[in-house]
């Protein structure tokens, strides 16, 4: 039975005997692990992580409300209807 050190030791010999086969290989992984970190740390630090505040789900909530009108762009209230709650 032979150790992990010869399991390395027998990788870097194929990397060395087939290098364009293994930078392919190499930057698959790159490009594959690289985004899917940035994602899943970009989604779990704006949604998942609580906020460092005693009770914060309580702490803040914010409405904007304005009736529909005809003169108004889809999308876009009219500036005078506005109203904050």
């Amino acid at each position: 039975m032979k150790g992990p050190l010869h399991d390395f030791k027998q990788a870097l010999r194929k990397i060395r005997r087939h290098p364009v086969p293994s930078a392919a290989i190499i930057a698959t992984l790159a490009l594959g692990i690289g985004p899917a970190t940035a994602v899943f740390a970009t989604v779990y630090g704006t949604l998942f992580r609580p906020l460092p505040y005693h009770r914060a789900a309580g702490h803040f909530i914010a409405q904007c409300r304005w009736p529909p009108s005809r003169h108004a762009l889809p999308g876009h209230p009219p500036h005078p209807e506005r109203r904050w709650r």
